[in-house]
């Protein structure tokens, strides 16, 4: 095959044609063909046509000449896009000359979009491995057969939308905020009249930028706040276009952490900010006459000891207070200072973010249309046609003020989520008080523009396209309940049943289901979805009578409903209770309707009196061998068939590719096979069963296992249990774990809890461990008449964990450190530390006094700089009004655990910690005012240091919430 090709739009009805010495109607005419005209993209491919060259004619389809504008240029788009990649598929094609007559700008875009692949694979070497000092040049070389201005815009409008793909397309450990801000340094390199300004957290910080910062407390990566301003005007001082873009480099969810299977693509979550770059690189490049300022908030939302917490409060740039409801909403956080910096700041006339914000935008426009939320008609008529002509289409969405109270009914003015109903528009209306100068003063009209586009559903294209390869260019969805598919099916499909003591709606079918009831939801939705957790907020269900009909309507097929889903989590029991126990046990087996081929994680709660559910679980198990991630949560039962239960689940594979593994009624018979899974990375035992100190035998067997095991989480009721298991994992020198916890529930002995402690020494590397939590809970412990001072719970064993970040003890007994032990010892043998937490257990309380006092307090602050969340019993009663303690910085501190710590004056506490504590958001004391009534009587009131502390809160404005 010759190393030149030749491109041709080919139009059926112009037969007299002739480009660069070729006939495409001659040459089609030898190839078979129907009666009717060939359909846009249609590609037939030419060798030696003319000599030496290859020929790859593509049709634009029936009637080209009576098209409209907008429809032809598409259709060259499909043409050309579609030539080349089938060319791109021949390895010996290195230049390609294109016929661009009927629309060189469009030909241009669809040529340069089709020819793009992002890879990291090795061989061959790929032009986007990070390693490369050179550029690698493009796969193809294109040129036009006529040059013109038209394809050089094209060309660049091109190389624009693929950097933003690439941006996307990097994993997240090759696209943090610095290698991003780096990365756009770079492409911006010679572009005349541009300034890129990076700013770190220390300076949003001193703008007040308290939303943006609140998503970067949990991860480690630095986050940056990147500015770019070209000045192509002619007077340089002229108000300028503004972009703002959400740049999420990974969006783990935060404290309100997403699903593991399929995480990996919130990488792309940073769609907002790579679009905005890129339409400015594209700008600067073609000198459009504008002056042009682009924001762009970058940072992770990851869950790291410091993280920002649900329920938290905190005050934006604009002194408007905001609720966190869910950390997973952190877009509109990060945007709302972004928004209101940019339009005080630099007062521009017209300011346009863009993000891929909400979920309910992909049910409500899917792949096909942005939504926009605009306040200006001129500024949504302007996006409309720019739209329509590059076939990147919006539809105009609502922005009613009548939609507001769902965000603004909680503890402060705004709150980050406004419930499932209208999702994208609360988003919107949240942005909204954060554009300066959108409400007119004094009834003038307002000074600024503002449009909001959500591209959470455009940004990613789940079926390849004629020149738009599949991939990730967006969020995918992730449903937590039958809503989406009910909103997508008729109305006048069911009748409903309400349960006796339940909210929950059960739907029946009121008429026969068919594929046309069906064709919306398939079309527009079942493709994205990628997760479903069936959470316990739900409100309506299908009957099973429903999953029936549509399983009928579907053709029987599994996993029609969610074909490109990775993770399913189906209902529980309890989310069923007020209607009859036999609805979910005839309802169980339909979750294969959900079960697509790309299943990598699956999550079930089973009763096992029922065999149905029983049987459903273990044929879905039997079908997917290679899964990563497993939840398998059992009921009680009687008579021990749990823990065979969990045995027989365990033994359906080897599971040789499982990561996560969360698995209940783990007995001894069960603990070789978990210890022996090649690639486990995460372990959640709940409630072991009977497990023995391990023989020689066993301990010979284990201790070659849990080779890859880096997080363990133990829960259950009995610590005898919990202590010998421990004993199965390897020696520490073999250990890999880097976060272990342990929660109980029962009160045991105190030889019990302190062999615990000793037990981590023995099994937990010290160089690795990271995260460590031990601790029991629910355990109302009274108040004793007799009280042993000698008593207490012995650390020391826990010094050698000297990278230890996040470290809770919250045991029956009170760890009582000494002043020393706070002052000398912690800081020395816990450098590193983040979060601590010890004996401020909202259930117990406490029957001496704390041996250190607020000084020591400060001691320790001074000493561990890192510290974000302290929790420790101290005494707050020497406190004095006005004292003030110097070269301590407070500053970082958001979270402060006091436990049932002794206090006489609110006033003089809240004065303190005030001054020396800016930036605290929450006191956690023994307990919350909510739960009072319901845990204390008169036989067990109330400390009067707990209302003390509670009255603290109150005047310093804090959530108070039991530590």
């Amino acid at each position: 095959m010759s190393s030149a090709a030749l491109i041709v739009p080919y139009d059926p009805q112009a037969t007299g044609q002739s480009v660069a010495g070729v006939n495409p109607a001659q040459l089609w005419s030898l190839t078979p063909s129907g009666d009717k005209a060939p359909k846009a993209g249609t590609t037939r491919t030419f060798y030696n046509t003319p000599e030496s060259k290859t020929t790859t004619i593509s049709s634009i389809g029936e009637g080209f000449a009576n098209k409209s504008a907008e429809v032809k240029r598409e259709l060259v788009r499909k043409s050309v896009g579609s030539a080349v990649k089938e060319l791109k598929a021949y390895e010996g094609v290195k230049e390609a000359v294109v016929d661009a007559s009927l629309d060189p700008h469009a030909a241009a875009v669809a040529a340069h979009l089709a020819l793009y692949k992002f890879t990291l694979k090795t061989s061959p070497t790929s032009p986007f491995d990070p390693r490369l000092t050179e550029p690698i040049p493009e796969k193809i070389a294109f040129s036009p057969i006529e040059a013109s201005k038209e394809w050089d815009r094209g060309v660049v409008y091109a190389q624009a939308q693929n950097l933003a793909r690439t941006l996307m397309e990097y994993p997240a450990n090759l696209m943090t905020p610095t290698i991003f801000t780096e990365r756009v340094k770079k492409e911006f390199e010679g572009v005349a009249n541009v300034e890129i300004i990076v700013h770190d957290e220390a300076w949003a910080e001193e703008k007040g930028m308290n939303t943006f910062l609140s998503v970067t407390h949990g991860t480690s990566e630095p986050a940056k706040f990147l500015e770019i301003h070209y000045k192509g005007a002619p007077n340089k001082d002229d108000q300028p276009l503004a972009f703002v873009g959400k740049g999420i480099t990974f969006d783990s969810g935060g404290i309100s952490l997403k699903p593991g299977a399929g995480m990996k693509l919130m990488r792309a979550d940073m769609g907002g900010a790579a679009t905005v770059v890129s339409a400015a690189l594209a700008i600067a490049k073609l000198q459009i006459p504008i002056n042009l300022v682009v924001s762009t908030p970058l940072t992770e939302n990851m869950p790291g000891p410091s993280a920002t917490k649900p329920g938290d409060i905190v005050y934006a740039m604009n002194g408007k207070s905001v609720e966190v409801d869910n950390t997973d909403a952190e877009g509109r956080l990060v945007l709302s200072d972004a928004i209101w910096y940019t339009s005080t700041e630099y007062k521009p006339h017209t300011l346009i973010d863009v993000a891929t914000l909400t979920g309910a935008m992909v049910i409500a426009l899917g792949e096909v249309f942005s939504g926009v939320f605009s306040s200006s008609d001129e500024l949504w008529q302007k996006l409309y046609e720019a739209g329509q002509i590059e076939h990147d289409r919006f539809w105009r969405m609502p922005l009613d003020d009548e939609f507001g109270p769902q965000i603004h009914s909680s503890n402060a003015d705004l709150q980050n989520t406004g419930g499932r109903p209208a999702g994208s528009i609360t988003a919107a209306l949240f942005l909204k008080p954060h554009v300066n100068g959108l409400e007119g003063k004094d009834g003038e009209e307002s000074s600024i523009k503002w449009a909001h586009i959500d591209i959470a559903g455009t940004m990613e294209a789940t079926r390849p396209g004629p020149y738009q390869e599949k991939g990730l260019t967006g969020r995918p969805v992730r449903i937590t309940s039958f809503k989406p598919l009910i909103a997508c099916l008729p109305s006048d499909l069911w009748r409903f049943e309400k349960g006796i003591l339940s909210k929950l709606r059960v739907l029946h079918p009121a008429r026969t289901i068919n594929q046309k009831d069906l064709k919306r939801y398939l079309t527009y939705y079942a493709d994205r979805i990628r997760q479903f957790h069936a959470e316990d907020h739900f409100h309506e269900i299908l009957s099973a009578e429903a999953f029936k009909a549509l399983k009928l309507a579907a053709n029987g097929q599994d996993g029609v409903l969610a074909p490109r889903i990775t993770s399913l989590h189906w209902l529980e029991p309890s989310q069923l209770n007020g209607h009859p126990r036999t609805l979910r046990n005839r309802i169980y087996p339909f979750f294969s309707l959900f079960m697509g081929p790309k299943i990598s994680g699956l999550g079930f709660v089973v009763e096992p009196e029922y065999s149905t559910q029983v049987d459903c679980v273990r044929s879905s198990l039997e079908r997917y061998p290679d899964l990563k991630e497993l939840d398998i949560t059992l009921c009680h039962s009687e008579h021990g068939f749990s823990e065979l239960l969990a045995l027989e689940y365990l033994e359906i594979h080897p599971w040789n590719h499982l990561e996560t593994l969360k698995i209940s009624y783990v007995w001894d018979r069960t603990i070789p096979i978990v210890a022996s899974l090649p690639r486990l990375v995460n372990l959640h035992l709940v409630d072991l069963k009977e497990v023995p100190l391990p023989n020689a035998s066993h301990s010979k067997q284990v201790n070659r296992g849990f080779a890859t095991l880096e997080s363990l989480e133990i829960t259950g009721n009995d610590l005898p249990n919990i202590v010998n298991f421990i004993q199965y994992l390897p020696v520490a020198a073999n250990s890999r774990i880097r976060a272990f916890a342990v929660t109980a529930y029962d009160e045991s002995t105190v030889t019990n809890r302190q062999q615990l402690i000793k037990l981590v020494k023995v099994h937990l590397n010290p160089s690795v461990l990271q995260r460590l939590k031990l601790a029991q809970q629910h355990i109302l412990i009274q108040e004793r008449m007799e009280v042993d001072p000698d008593i207490r719970l012995d650390i020391s064993p826990l010094y050698e964990y000297r990278n230890l970040v996040d470290l809770e003890v919250n045991l029956v007994e009170d760890v009582w450190p000494t002043p020393e032990e706070v002052t000398q010892q912690f800081p020395a043998f816990w450098p590193n530390i983040s979060s601590l937490k010890l004996s401020v257990d909202p259930d117990i309380l406490d029957h001496r006094l704390p041996r250190i006092n607020y000084t020591h307090i400060m001691e320790l602050l001074r000493a561990c700089r890192n510290i974000r969340t302290l929790g420790l019993r101290f005494d707050a009663t020497g406190i004095r009004r006005g004292e003030k303690i110097t070269e301590v910085d407070g500053s970082r501190l958001s979270a402060l655990f006091v436990g049932d710590s002794p206090i006489y004056s609110p006033e003089r506490v809240s004065e303190f910690l005030g001054e020396h504590f800016p930036q605290l958001e929450g006191l956690h004391t023994f307990t919350s005012e909510e739960s009072i009534e319901r845990m204390y009587t008169d036989e067990m009131p109330l400390p009067m240091y707990t209302h003390r502390w509670v009255e603290v809160a109150h005047r310093l404005d804090l959530l108070t919430l039991p530590s």
